[in-house]
């Protein structure tokens, strides 16, 4: 019989698949961790390179590495089968080309500790190329729960080797074993529905951009899923399907971009102030996370309307997006002015 007294406070999940030569840096960096209360399950998920031999190695040399050898299953699978494995009160995600800085379990265990409301947290990170060019730009991220809720409807803010969390909610919403990938963005979407994830602002994880990576080798099936679980999510909220053409815009409109003119762009401003004004409606954001909704809003309103600039009003629209992010306190109100203002402009009513 399990005795609870033996369990560890952290169970640390990572799936391998051809990691070297990057392996023994990510193992090493979660072994050199200065909280040492965890389990380190490493599933070597049907690896042909050196990979095994390796993981065999740190496992003989430190018993808190639990090896599991497998056929190949995918990531989805081997992290549930992780999930299954996991012992600890939290459970951390890591991936096998990352580095997580030492002090990495130490903070999120403090603060999950201290924050009960808290289902998952995830950390910052500077990120960089191994492949000849590197890169220390830190990731901007969303540091409230609300905040986190309404971005991840437009992206995913949450970086997925980054998080750790209760493992009662990881055992709960499992990965979706339909998803091969993006499944950490369609999870974090179907747990924002009643949990709360969030980041902290610490810079603790080193993510490397490889020609190998996911996101490098199966960026479009990787977009085509996050699409599929976006209009999910907004079809929830507003109780009606989104046409995917516009479903499609929200990974650009994230980094100030639209690809969509004419009535289209003025159909996706629409959309934008509708899905704001039904989030603000169901989930009553405080304050602060308002002006932050906001600020978001004026931005995607921007990017939006940006080739309309033959419209009468474009002029007064495009200087209060351009308040609204220079003063956030007023963000919300200039965004949704603004963006109103145009529309009606444009012979729109919103609905």
């Amino acid at each position: 019989m399990d005795n609870p007294a033996a369990r560890p406070c952290i169970s640390v999940v990572m799936s391998v698949f051809n990691g070297e030569p990057l392996l023994s840096e990510a193992v090493e960096s979660i072994l050199g961790q200065t909280f040492g209360d965890f389990e380190f399950i490493i599933i070597n998920d049907g690896s042909t390179d050196g990979s095994g031999e390796t993981l065999q190695k740190f496992a003989r040399q430190d018993d808190r590495i639990r090896l599991v050898e497998q056929p190949n299953r995918g990531l989805n699978l081997a992290l549930n089968d992780g999930i299954d494995a996991a012992r600890g009160k939290y459970l951390a995600r890591m991936d096998a080309d990352d580095i997580s800085l030492p002090e990495r379990l130490a903070q999120q265990h403090t603060f999950l500790e201290t924050h009960p409301e808290i289902g998952v947290v995830g950390v910052e990170a500077v990120w960089f190329m191994v492949d000849g060019r590197e890169r220390r730009d830190r990731w901007m991220r969303v540091h409230s729960p609300d905040h986190a809720r309404w971005r991840l409807l437009f992206q995913n803010c949450m970086i997925h080797p980054s998080v750790m969390g209760r493992t009662e909610l990881f055992k709960r919403y499992r990965y979706c074993p339909d998803t091969r990938v993006a499944q950490d963005y369609e999870l974090w979407l179907r747990m924002s529905l009643q949990e709360n994830l969030v980041n902290m602002p610490e810079p603790l994880l080193a993510f490397r951009r490889t020609q190998r990576s996911v996101g490098a080798t199966q960026r479009n099936d990787q977009r085509h899923t996050a699409v599929r679980v976006q209009g999910a999510m907004i079809k929830d909220l507003l109780g009606e399907e989104v046409p995917r053409k516009f479903v499609r815009e929200f990974h650009y409109l994230s980094f100030g971009q639209c690809n969509l003119d004419g009535e289209d762009a003025v159909e996706l401003a629409q959309l934008m102030l509708r899905i704001h004004d039904r989030f603000c409606r169901r989930y009553r954001p405080g304050f602060m996370d308002r002006l932050r909704v906001g600020s978001d809003l004026a931005r995607f309103l921007y990017a939006s309307l940006i080739k309309l600039r033959s419209t009468s009003n474009w002029r007064f629209a495009r200087e209060m997006a351009r308040f609204s992010l220079r003063h956030p306190q007023l963000a919300e109100f200039a965004a949704v002015r603004a963006g109103g203002r145009l529309l009606r402009a444009l012979g729109v009513k919103r609905s």
